[in-house]
């Protein structure tokens, strides 16, 4: 039995989540852009056509993800996903929705990339999971870390 729903994300639901986002997707938001929590999670929310938000039984929200155009001439878009600590328990439940969302995702973006922390090695096992080819880290983002470039 889940003790969360799923449905479209609001800016309550931003600015609900930002405090509460895991450290690894804290750090891997300020090596990438050199944001704020807070920052980063409206940016992602603002450039995307769809956000969904993941909420606990109180309605809280512990997940949001989405995805935005990089260039819709050729169909590509950018998925992203910004979590609290909480949304960790759903493991086997949110593997179950991954692949569904995925589609949805293709559906309005066929080809879909984005760039992963390789610190967050549960983001990338995740997203090899779900069929992303996954590149060799490389030096990205303003710090300069160690990035995984993925698509599919």
């Amino acid at each position: 039995m889940r003790d969360f729903v799923v449905g479209r994300a609001t800016v309550a639901d931003v600015t609900g989540l930002a405090p509460h986002l895991r450290a690894a997707d804290v750090a891997e938001i300020r090596a990438a852009s050199g944001l704020d929590p807070v920052q980063g999670l409206v940016r992602s929310f603002d450039l995307s056509t769809h956000v969904w938000a993941v909420r606990d039984a109180a309605g809280r929200p512990i997940a949001l993800w989405g995805v935005g155009p990089l260039s819709l001439v050729d169909g590509r878009g950018c998925p992203w996903l910004l979590a609290a600590d909480a949304f960790e328990a759903l493991g086997p439940d949110i593997a179950r929705l991954s692949r569904p969302f995925l589609g949805a995702m293709r559906d309005l973006y066929p080809r879909l990339e984005n760039h992963v922390d390789a610190r967050h090695r549960k983001a990338v096992r995740w997203l090899s999971w779900l069929g992303f080819t996954i590149e060799p880290a490389m030096p990205w983002g303003v710090e300069a870390r160690p990035f995984h470039r993925f698509w599919i």
